[in-house]
């Protein structure tokens, strides 16, 4: 896969993890909503919270970087390397959150890079 092929994605896949981020910090600013409880008080509010709107930014300008990406590269190819967004959202979390990362998290976060390791590499 051509590098540019390559730095697209991984800026696509950046984008995703930080609008996670960004969503998270909305929600935390927002505290605990309820589904079944002033749902539509609660919808007004995440609507008003401006975090929740850079992480919605983040997803649009991702999104639009993907649509390039896969009308160049197989997607059986560039979409598994989107799974390296469970690693930024892990170590974003961790960073930003303060969440423990559990050993079995780690593990598997090895074998996320292994196996885009092996997909890039084809």
């Amino acid at each position: 896969m051509p590098i540019a092929s390559l730095t697209a994605i991984l800026l696509s896949v950046l984008l995703n993890a930080s609008a996670m981020i960004f969503l998270k910090t909305g929600a935390r600013q927002l505290g605990a909503l309820s589904f079944t409880e002033g749902w539509l008080g609660s919808l007004v509010r995440i609507a008003l919270q401006p975090y929740i709107w850079v992480g919605i930014t983040c997803y649009g300008i991702s999104l639009v970087i993907w649509v390039f990406v896969i009308s160049r590269e197989p997607v059986s190819a560039a979409y598994p390397i989107t799974a390296l967004v469970y690693i930024f959202n892990a170590l974003g979390a961790a960073y930003f959150f303060g969440e423990v990362l559990r050993p079995g998290q780690w593990l598997g976060m090895v074998f996320i890079l292994c196996g885009v390791f092996c997909i890039a590499k084809t």
